[in-house]
This record gives C-alpha cells, sequence and structure tokens, in this order.
C-alpha cells in the first residue's frame, strides 16, 4: 500500500503517520518519504493487520493541519472460531451449527462449506454449503460416528478450516413409515396475512417428522387441532439477522398469495401456500400446505429420466416464476432442492423456497448472498444489480443438470467455478450426453445462459419458445433430417 498525500509550507512542516490515534513507526514493511510538495507512506505486503483509520498531522510553527482516510485490506476470511456443534441427530441426518467467521476478509462471506468425517473412513468429504451457521446434513449411515468442520468463502477465497466438531453418532432407530399422500390436498384454507409478532402456536399439534430437511432444519407433518388437517412446518432460530430474511419471506408469499385470483388457481400456480407462521421459545415456525412428494432429482430418479418429461417439469416451473415475475418478485433459489411434488405419484410440482427472493424495485438495486455456487448467475457474483434475468439463468443452469444429469459449473474448486462462471461465452453441446437431446433443447439453454442479462430470454419468450410447447408425438422426429 502505497499512500502520497500533497503538502506545502513554510518552512517544510514536520509529519506524523498515525493509525487508530496511534503514532506509526518505520520498521522493515513501513518506510515515509517526504519532500517538499508530498509527504508519503509505503507498506509492504498489507495484511489484514492493516486495516483501520489512518491520518496524516503536519505542523511547523505557522501553525498545523491534518487528514484522516479509512483503509480496508481484502483478503481470504478468517477461520470460524468455534468448533461447530452437532444438533438434532436421527438415524440418517443432524444439524450443524457453528459461530460466524470472525473475519470476513472485507468482502461479504458467499458462503460456508461444511465437510464430513466419517470415523471408520477418517476422510474428509463435501456435506453441502448455506449462506447461514446452520445446515441439515443428510444421508449419513445410522450408528455411524461422524464429525465435522466448516471454511468460509469470500469473493478472495476460502478460509482454514474450524476445529473438528465433537463426535456425533447417528441414531440406529428410523421413524415409523406413513402413507404420506393421504394426508395431502388442504385445498380450503384461507387467505389471510401472517405477522410474526401476532401469531401463536397454541392450536399446533406436531405430529410424525417427514424426512424434508433444508439449510433451516428438518421439516415436521403437524395437525392443526380446530381443523384436523396436515401441514408440513418448519422451524428455524430466530436470530435478528435470520429474523429479517423470514419476515421478508412471509411478505413475499402474502404477495403471492392475494395476487391468485381464486383459491383453485391459487393451488395450480406452482408456488408452496403458507398457511400460518407464528414465533415462540426464540424459533420461528412457517406452517406450509402439505406435500408428500420428494424433490426434483429423485423423482427423476424413480421415474425415469426422458426429454418429455423433463419438458412438463420445466413448464410447470416457468409458469410459476413467471407468476412471481409478474408480481415483480424475483425467486433467486431455483433449484433441484426447493422443488417438490405434491405427492409421490402426482406429476404436479411447486416452489417451497422463498427466504432470498426479493420484490424488484426499478429505484431500489438489489445484491443477494446465493445458495448455491453452482447455480449463481454471473451478475451476482460480481455484484451487480439482481434482475429477472437472474432467473432466467438458474433456469438454464437447472434444465442444463435435468437433461444431461451433469452441473454445468460444478468443480472440486469453487475458484474454479466462480472463474468459469463470470468468464461463461456460451454452452458446449458436444458430449455424447447431447446426442439424443432435441435441438429445440439445446436452444432453449442457451438462450438462458447468457452471460450478459439483457441477452437471456425474458420469461415469457421461455414459456412461447418451442421447447416447452412442442407434442411428444412430434419429439421424435426433430432427431432426425428428413430427405
Amino acid at each position: 500500500m502505497k499512500v502520497r498525500v500533497p503538502i506545502n509550507g513554510r518552512p517544510s512542516p514536520e509529519v506524523q503517520w498515525m493509525k487508530n490515534g496511534t503514532l506509526v513507526e518505520a520498521n522493515e514493511r513501513i518506510s515515509f518519504e517526504q519532500d517538499d510538495t508530498s509527504a508519503t507512506m509505503l507498506v509492504r505486503n498489507c495484511s489484514r493487520g492493516d486495516v483501520g483509520t489512518y491520518c496524516i498531522k503536519i505542523r511547523n510553527y505557522m501553525g498545523f493541519d491534518e487528514a484522516s482516510f479509512p483503509v480496508n485490506v481484502t483478503d481470504r476470511p478468517g477461520s470460524v472460531s468455534n468448533k461447530p456443534q452437532v444438533l438434532d441427530v436421527t438415524d440418517s441426518s443432524c444439524v450443524v451449527t457453528w459461530s460466524p467467521s470472525s473475519d470476513d476478509g472485507g468482502s461479504p462471506i458467499l458462503e460456508y462449506i461444511v465437510e464430513e468425517c466419517e470415523k471408520v473412513a477418517g476422510r474428509w468429504k463435501l456435506a453441502g454449503s448455506t449462506t447461514f451457521n446452520r445446515i441439515t446434513v443428510t444421508g449419513l449411515k445410522k450408528n455411524s460416528q461422524y464429525a465435522f468442520r466448516v471454511k468460509a468463502r469470500n469473493v478472495y477465497g476460502t478460509s482454514e478450516e474450524s476445529q473438528a466438531s465433537d463426535w456425533a453418532r447417528i441414531k440406529m432407530t428410523s421413524c415409523q413409515n406413513f402413507d404420506y399422500d393421504k394426508f395431502g390436498g388442504n385445498d380450503n384454507d384461507e387467505d389471510v396475512d401472517h405477522d410474526l409478532d401476532k401469531l401463536n402456536a397454541t392450536d399446533k399439534n406436531v405430529g410424525n417428522n417427514v424426512e424434508f430437511r433444508g439449510q433451516f432444519g428438518m421439516m415436521h407433518r403437524v395437525i392443526e387441532k380446530s381443523t384436523d388437517r396436515n401441514y408440513l412446518v418448519r422451524f428455524s432460530m430466530s436470530t435478528s439477522a435470520e429474523k429479517l430474511l423470514m419476515r421478508r419471506e412471509v411478505d413475499i408469499t402474502n404477495l403471492l398469495t392475494h395476487q391468485h385470483q381464486s383459491l383453485h388457481h391459487r393451488h395450480q400456480c406452482g408456488i408452496i401456500y403458507l398457511h400460518d407462521a407464528f414465533e415462540t421459545d426464540g424459533e420461528i415456525a412457517f406452517v406450509y400446505e402439505f406435500l408428500s412428494g420428494p424433490d426434483l432429482i429423485t423423482k427423476l430418479l424413480n421415474v425415469g429420466h426422458t426429454e418429455v418429461r423433463i419438458i412438463n417439469y420445466m413448464r410447470q416451473i416457468c409458469q410459476a416464476v413467471a407468476f412471481m415475475h409478474v408480481n415483480d418478485i424475483v425467486n433467486l433459489d431455483i433449484r433441484p432442492e426447493t422443488i417438490f411434488f405434491t405427492t409421490s405419484k402426482s406429476e404436479n410440482l411447486k416452489l417451497t423456497n422463498f427466504g432470498t427472493s426479493q420484490k424488484l424495485d426499478p429505484d431500489r438495486s438489489v445484491r443477494v448472498v446465493y445458495p448455491s455456487i453452482s447455480f449463481c448467475p454471473p451478475e451476482l457474483l460480481t455484484f451487480e444489480p439482481v434482475s429477472f434475468y437472474s432467473d432466467v439463468w438458474n433456469l438454464g443452469v437447472l434444465a442444463y443438470l435435468l437433461v444431461s444429469g451433469t452441473q454445468l459449473f460444478e468443480s472440486a474448486e469453487l475458484d474454479e467455478a466462480y472463474n468459469r462462471i463470470t468468464s461463461h461465452d456460451e454452452v458446449a453441446f458436444n458430449e455424447d450426453t447431447w446426442t439424443d437431446v432435441s435441438n429445440y433443447c439445446q436452444n432453449w439453454i442457451s438462450r438462458c445462459l447468457r452471460r450478459e442479462p439483457v441477452k437471456r430470454m425474458s420469461m415469457v419468450e421461455a414459456l412461447a419458445h418451442p421447447w416447452l410447447n412442442v407434442r411428444s408425438t412430434f419429439l421424435s422426429f426433430l432427431f432426425y433430417d428428413f430427405i
């Protein structure tokens, strides 16, 4: 760091440099220069320890003057200070929590990366990532012991690993299996505004756990005592930062609910319905309509992977996103983990997570931290404002994943993934995977994944594209040239 300050005085003034009110002295890293017109401070090998408010003071017998300026040194984050804690252990999952990184490196934390180690295997591997200081880890082996550690990442790099958590043993017993499909279909809900300060849990009865898990914790099946209807409830720790996000999610869900023209339309719009919300015992609870179906990837693994089926799913997703855009809301979290089917046998799906969604205002720029770098639009990584086109990028990445079975921007190294996304030019479909995929599909994905947001399709164009409107009987002809 080299700071040059113009000075002027007769006789030549004495110069002092201060940092946070303390005199800065010369050493092997810091040196000073002065001539008749300027004073210079040179700091070599800057680190986060050089962050602070600096002041230059000049004085001669005629008088004195001073000027202050802040200095920020950006770097990768500091490590998470305390070892993670393991909570809510079940037969296949647990919740891991940790304290935020003590030093963000002068740049916002983009995500926390959680690694797991099974005691028998003795190897660390990726368990997941999140923007919050808690995550639910799934797919763990019964009666095995696991430890967890956390790293923080910003745009400049990734921190050292935290201390490993204590070993946690996964339970042997599993929850009783239920036919949850019979609990679905709460079609008689009333549209109401939800206020976290006014609602309470006195008429809620928590039932058996449903194995839906997200970054905020397990989803439970609950029964409303006054109606005997089944719902899903998600509990979240109500820290001040998370409470603000939850209130925004309530506001956005209320807005979407009241834009539906009828109750029938509400249940067909592809967006999960928020039935209730309340705060109790330091937690916020969201009560949703009951969905008993799997997430998007699990569904495809169960029923089979065909382009015709993917077209149906993508059309529904696009219709739900378009409905949000009509109401000036950008989703910003369109991933397989946030899309669920209404029942295990249904082909109807719904978007379920609006914690990062934003209502766009033409007079206000919106910048957010994205939950997953693999789906993150390049404009978010370069700290540019988000727009409706950011969702279109998400849809392109999602379609690529569903059709090919691979993540377009997935990489073992986060820096490599960042560079691939921000320098993305156009999608290459030269792998064997794409041999049996229609040109319509490839064109649709290409038009979603343009580096410049304004060059991407709008949602109107995406829904009108031939790929989402092709008849299944006609699709097979797209693979042949006629003579």
